[in-house]
């Protein structure tokens, strides 16, 4: 074996020595430690500030801006069938988009949609009170 090897291993540890501090010295010793840290933590907090000054927003993109469904999300919503959402869907109504086999609505679209439909259905309800004024309850039943 090489010499070197078996003085590590005969390396003496000397103990240190302890100092020995009164209340008020560890105090200010405690003391000075948290205003090391403080400033620390504030030199940390002004390399972020400047850090976030540099940043640029990012703009979401546009599907992430827009929520889009599928038809079965929309039958959810609208509370209809799906095959309310394909007639409506064959005759204009509803704008789609297909990938594949799927069909998909963007929620702009379908908000249109909705704000369209309630307006036809107000004009009805409206329509049926002019029809039905100035009867009695009676003539309506």
């Amino acid at each position: 074996m090489h010499p070197k090897a078996f003085k590590r291993d005969k390396i003496e540890v000397k103990p240190k020595r302890i100092k020995v501090m009164n209340e008020q010295q560890i105090l200010n010793h405690i003391s000075d430690c948290f205003q090391k840290i403080a400033s620390r933590l504030d030199e940390q907090q002004e390399s972020i500030g400047e850090l976030l000054q540099r940043v640029t927003p990012v703009e979401p993109s546009p599907q992430q801006q827009e929520r889009i469904y599928d038809t079965q999300d929309l039958c959810l919503l609208l509370n209809t069938s799906k095959r309310t959402i394909q007639r409506h869907r064959s005759l204009g109504l509803l704008p789609f988009y297909k990938l594949g086999r799927k069909v998909f609505y963007k929620e702009q679209d379908v908000r249109e949609y909705m704000d369209h439909e309630y307006q036809k259905v107000d004009k009805r309800e409206k329509l049926a009170e002019l029809a039905n004024y100035g009867k009695s309850i009676d003539d309506i039943r």
